[in-house]
């Protein structure tokens, strides 16, 4: 018995060797992975993140996205998360699945810990992590670096709490220690996640009678270590788009477990590509009024099985049990309106996005519950001819298309038109392989009982739809620049007005129109700036969010004109504009602007608005100059001033210095986007920021030669960062204190010496 015990140990390292090499396999071969938010922002964005801290600047805004951003205290850009250190060893590309492998694998050796803590055998606990952490919603979070990497601290915090406590002291110790894990899942960048993981972790030390003191150092240790960002972000949210604007109640529903995504659960592949859209192989698409967050959430006939053998064993599952309905609950209500309005008006409601997150709730719940379902059949083996029966059913639809077919228009009638021109041999195809994934793990389960060969059947089904979640291209093909950034300016600040051209056929042909397009923040990769974009957040500042919406409905001259008022060396359009040499770069055009305004720039003319409409009239009429024209909010009339000179002395993007010759007073204009942070001093002594050509900013500079500074405000970076030193403090003294209370009762316990006769 203990040879075989040993042997199925061993089977479990063998499987996550397995998944670290799929994970190497992408590095071995020289791919890299640029699904949606991979390549659009997170690449670009790491990119200028270590630019910046190569340069010796701290990393708090990013000058080229958006016509300026917020950086450190954006926590999708992750730049106070130590993991985000990889970026400066190795090329973004590569640096990108090395931090995605690292945090899966993270992940999980984590939920085996979790199952671990909760009673049950090593190789249940492993089994269980291997098969759930291999399922939909974690491939999914893999397309989201922030996310992945936030969740994966999740089941090291709640095995904490579950490990064995030794006395008060050493409780609080232990919740404190869990809401550390819990603020550094904060820091990695979505912090929906981690306020799951903090309610989850609350109410779990409330089932165990923990003591109020301990609950409050659960938040104190994450409220310590997310300060960092947490501090930051608050100081700028008002005055970002979902701060000023919040979100509609939709939103809620963009992504939820709504009756549409049941099929899901088990045919991953049956309602098209699962990152395709409606001209590349999602034939759904018509009956999903958003998109898919998750792009895959298959959790399977086999995993299903496992689940209910655990909660049927009853004993200790209550909990795990009621967490895993209240994650479904989470992510499936908001898909009726009433509730959707109601959850909008509850105290922070307006700013949560994607019910489908509930589902992290239930993924941790379901760790457990597999792990005891696999030692409940290892013990009993089940009814093996039940589970190769289910196999058998799930496997018939595949050999009948056309039946599939009628269902499926049924089931989707908004989409029974898209539906007829599938093929019959891709629907076929489809429902091969997803029987085929539903019934090997459980044709393994049947014969093998609960075993290391259940597990790699598991793996053997579930790892393929991994590439079906992402686009997986050669590092050496993505590293070369679009046509498009070749026919602009080497570094230039620009912006794409251009669309993917035509319908993709398939999510990667998608993924390549975008990238050609420059959409979203694809050129910042290639040294290039945007001073005009949307998105793709909602922590853009909303002064730049609302004038690009604007500028979409205007005439294409007039875009032209309003990017060169806002410092645009060049513009991207898919037709050329009448009267402007554009050049014609593989289906785009590259038009010049007709005249360039500089990053930075003395006024000399100064024009009135006090509305949006007011400054584009004023900033795309063909009278305005670029680079000596402004438009102001707060002066009646149009002014003229003797503009001057300007030099930049070098310095980080938050913290910039100028030399300014000014004959009279006037001012100073910053292509940046405006934020009320933005604080400016010549010669030391405070002097205004205000709002200029609408997004951009301004310095009032007095008249004669001065030393103007530009400085983001760093009161709350730098209170946020005081955050982890009283946490290594806070976690020092409930240290000292336990080993004072082990040392005193080992005192109280030793027997006291006879004395000598």
């Amino acid at each position: 018995m203990k040879d075989r015990y040993t042997g199925q140990v061993r089977s479990w390292r063998w499987a996550f060797v397995l998944c670290a090499g799929v994970w190497l396999s992408l590095l071995l071969s020289g791919r890299t992975l640029v699904t949606r938010d991979l390549g659009a922002t997170h690449l670009p964005w790491r990119t200028e993140w270590a630019r910046q801290v190569k340069n010796g600047w701290f990393p708090l805004w990013n000058p080229k996205a958006n016509g300026g951003r917020p950086l450190w205290a954006d926590p999708n850009a992750q730049a106070a998360y130590p993991g985000t250190l990889l970026f400066l060893l190795l090329p973004a590309s590569q640096a990108m699945v090395v931090f995605l492998a690292a945090h899966h694998l993270w992940l999980l050796a984590g939920l085996a810990y979790l199952a671990r803590k909760t009673g049950t055998e090593q190789e249940a606990a492993w089994a269980s992590a291997l098969i759930v952490g291999t399922g939909g919603v974690v491939f999914s979070l893999t397309t989201f670096p922030n996310a992945l990497a936030s969740f994966s601290w999740l089941p090291w915090a709640l095995g904490l709490l579950l490990a064995e406590r030794r006395g008060s002291h050493q409780q609080n110790l232990q919740a404190l220690g869990a809401g550390g894990l819990l603020g550094v899942s904060f820091l990695a960048g979505e912090p929906v996640t981690a306020a799951l993981g903090l309610g989850l972790a609350g109410a779990l030390m409330l089932t165990q009678r923990r003591s109020l003191k301990a609950l409050l150092l659960l938040f104190l240790g994450f409220l310590l270590l997310a300060l960092p960002v947490l501090l930051p972000l608050l100081a700028v949210f008002p005055e970002t788009v979902r701060g000023s604007l919040g979100v509609s109640s939709e939103a809620l529903a963009a992504d939820c477990l709504a009756p549409r995504r049941f099929v899901e659960l088990f045919f991953p592949r049956l309602l098209g590509e699962p990152l395709g859209d409606a001209t590349s192989g999602f034939w759904a698409a018509p009956s999903f009024p958003w998109q898919r967050y998750y792009p895959l959430l298959f959790v399977g006939a086999g995993t299903a099985a496992l689940l209910w053998a655990g909660i049927r064993r009853g004993k200790g599952q209550r909990f795990w049990l009621w967490v895993l309905v209240f994650g479904v609950i989470v992510a499936f209500l908001p898909a009726w309106e009433p509730v959707r309005a109601f959850l909008i008006r509850l105290p922070g409601g307006q700013l949560a996005r994607f019910a489908i997150k509930g589902l992290q709730l239930s993924l941790l719940a379901a760790t457990p519950l597999v792990a005891f379902g696999f030692e409940q059949r290892k013990n009993t083996h089940g009814r093996p001819w039940a589970l190769l029966g289910v196999a058998f059913v799930l496997l018939i639809p595949g050999f009948f298309p056309e039946a599939s077919r009628s269902a499926l228009s049924v089931l989707y009638p908004a989409s029974a038109s898209a539906l007829q021109q599938v093929p019959a041999g891709v629907l076929r195809q489809s429902l091969l392989l997803d029987g085929l994934t539903n019934a090997l793990p459980l044709l393994a389960l049947a014969v093998s009982r609960a075993t290391g060969l259940g597990v790699f059947a598991f793996l053997a089904a579930q790892w393929p739809l991994f590439f079906t979640t992402h686009v997986v291209t050669p590092t050496k093909l993505w590293a070369e620049p679009p046509a498009a950034v070749q026919a602009l300016p080497q570094g230039a600040a620009f912006v794409s007005w251009a669309q993917a051209a035509g319908p993709a056929p398939s999510p990667p042909a998608r993924t390549w129109a975008f990238r050609d397009a420059l959409l979203p923040d694809y050129g910042m990769a290639y040294g290039l700036s945007y001073v005009l974009a949307r998105g793709p957040d909602g922590l853009e500042p909303i002064r730049g969010e609302v004038l690009a919406a604007y500028a979409e409905k205007m005439l294409p001259e007039k875009k032209l004109r309003l990017a060169a008022a806002l410092g645009a060396q060049a513009a991207v359009f898919n037709e050329e504009i009448p009267e402007i040499s554009c050049q014609k770069s593989d289906g785009f055009s590259v038009c010049p602007a007709p005249r360039v305004a500089p990053g930075v720039f003395l006024a000399q003319r100064l024009f009135p608005a006090e509305n949006l409409e007011q400054a584009v009239a004023w900033l795309t009429a063909e009278s305005f100059a670029p680079g000596a024209d402004v438009v102001l909010e707060g002066i009646a009339t149009p002014q003229s001033t003797a503009g001057g000179q300007v030099r930049e002395e070098p310095g980080s993007p938050h913290h910039r210095r100028f030399r300014v010759q000014a004959p009279q007073r006037t001012w100073l204009v910053v292509q940046q986007n405006y934020l009320s942070r933005w604080k400016a001093f010549a010669d030391g002594q405070p002097v205004p920021v205000v709002p200029a050509n609408f997004a951009r900013l301004a310095i009032a500079v007095p008249a004669g030669n001065h030393r103007v500074e530009l400085r983001l405000e760093t009161s709350p970076y730098v209170l946020g960062a005081l955050g982890p030193l009283f946490f290594g403090l806070t976690w020092f003294y409930w240290r000292s204190a336990d080993r004072r209370a082990a040392t005193g009762a080992r005192a109280r316990n030793t027997p006291a010496t006879a004395p000598a006769p």
